[in-house]
């Protein structure tokens, strides 16, 4: 089973991996997490939150979460 960060789509990868110039330890972290966890329930809460904040998404409702992932 592939992990979330394996998932994630490409140009949310992007995003992320951008935002590693101005949070070089937030972005790192985050992408650790993902790295980490398969399911997306099992992310935290501060987890989901970081996300979508390096995203720019303040629509915290797990619909919002399941479509930044290939889900195949």
């Amino acid at each position: 089973m592939r992990n979330l960060f394996e998932r994630l789509k490409p140009e949310y990868l992007k995003m992320i991996e951008d935002e590693e110039i101005n949070f070089p330890f937030s972005a790192k972290h985050l992408q650790d997490k993902l790295k980490s966890t398969n399911h997306l329930i099992d992310l935290e809460y501060g987890t989901v939150i970081n996300l979508l904040t390096f995203l720019g998404l303040f629509d915290y409702t797990p619909a919002t979460l399941y479509k930044l992932f290939n889900n195949d």
